[in-house]
């Protein structure tokens, strides 16, 4: 579980999906995946969370769920 992992190991792992799912590496600042960090690791029912670029992250049955929204 990526829960368990050290702290350094899972914010690379959330960095990585978050630029994968569409979030520019350039503009994902440090407290972006800090507040993913904390969606997994101390949730208390937060919202979802909305990440440079057109990604959201939220929390849905114990998981974390990112996802690309696109304006038409």
């Amino acid at each position: 579980m990526l829960s368990q992992e050290h702290r350094a190991a899972r914010t690379r792992a959330l960095r990585q999906a978050a630029i994968l799912a569409g979030s520019p590496a350039g503009t994902l600042a440090r407290r972006h995946i800090d507040e993913v960090d904390r969606l997994l690791t101390h949730w208390h029912g937060q919202g979802p969370i909305h990440l440079p670029g057109p990604v959201f992250v939220r929390r849905q049955s114990g998981n974390l769920v990112l996802s690309s929204h696109t304006v038409d």
